[in-house]
């Protein structure tokens, strides 16, 4: 995990970046009829936003986007990061959770690979 002040991870994110997030996703499963709900495709967008940011919430939500899109290069995620982060962002990842289970695919399936590898790069520094 990198440590707070050794990165300049982007802060935050504007209003229009997490609705392209959701348009995104909207769009890559508008088509099928057993797409997870659309609450957990603003929740990973939520997630992502979070990720980006210099905290401890922060780096436990990118260590449990990073597990789900590389966890055996990882070493998976630790679920008592739930206890660590706010009851908005523990629902966050317990909807991305059941959206990972309804769907079978990882984040580049979902139209969010470039996001991830950047989240990875600043928290994992590879």
């Amino acid at each position: 995990m990198a440590s707070k002040g050794s990165h300049n991870p982007k802060h935050g994110g504007s209003d229009d970046e997490r609705s392209r997030d959701v348009r995104k996703m909207q769009s890559l499963f508008a088509a099928e009829r057993s797409a997870p709900p659309l609450r957990a495709y603003e929740a990973l967008g939520r997630l992502v936003q979070v990720a980006r940011q210099d905290s401890g919430k922060a780096c436990r939500v990118a260590n449990f986007l990073v597990a789900w899109h590389t966890a055996e290069e990882s070493g998976g995620g630790d679920p008592v990061d739930l206890w660590s982060v706010d009851a908005a962002i523990a629902d966050d990842m317990l909807l991305v959770l059941q959206l990972i289970r309804e769907s079978h695919r990882y984040p580049g399936d979902l139209g969010f690979q470039p996001e991830v590898e950047a989240i990875r790069r600043i928290w994992r520094r590879k």
